[in-house]
Order: C-alpha cells, then structure tokens, then sequence
C-alpha cells in the first residue's frame, strides 16, 4: 500500500519504507490471510489496534503456545 495515494495522503509524513512493527513470518501470514491491504492500511494501522482485535487475539495466543510445546 506505499504507493496507494489515499495511504500517503493519510500519513505524508511518514517514511511508509521503513515505518512498521516487527513481527515473526506466521504473524505476518496470518495478517495477509485475515485483511485486506486497505483494512491493514486504514483500520488495523497501530500494533495496538492489531493486539484488540478478535483474530489476532485468537491467532497470537494460540502461537504462544505451539512455541511453548517447541522448547
């Protein structure tokens, strides 16, 4: 979404390349998964508007714990 237009209106002054969150591949799969890139762009924009919303939740608290049964 860095070259839509209604994105760089949105945040003009923000360096859309390098600003984001880390996350972990099966995160960053389940987000494409889940939403579109307009929702990701527009709604779920802040790592904490992700971490409220329901799938996310359900997603990460079941990855918590395919890590824990892995050590």
């Amino acid at each position: 979404m860095h070259k839509d237009k209604r994105v760089l209106k949105m945040f003009p002054d923000v360096d859309l390349i390098h600003f984001g969150i880390w996350i972990c591949t099966a995160c960053h799969k389940h987000l494409h998964k889940s939403f579109g890139h307009e929702d990701l762009a527009f709604y779920l924009n802040e790592k904490e508007k992700l971490l409220r919303n329901d799938k996310v939740k359900r997603f990460t608290n079941w990855a918590s714990k395919q890590r824990k049964r892995i050590k």
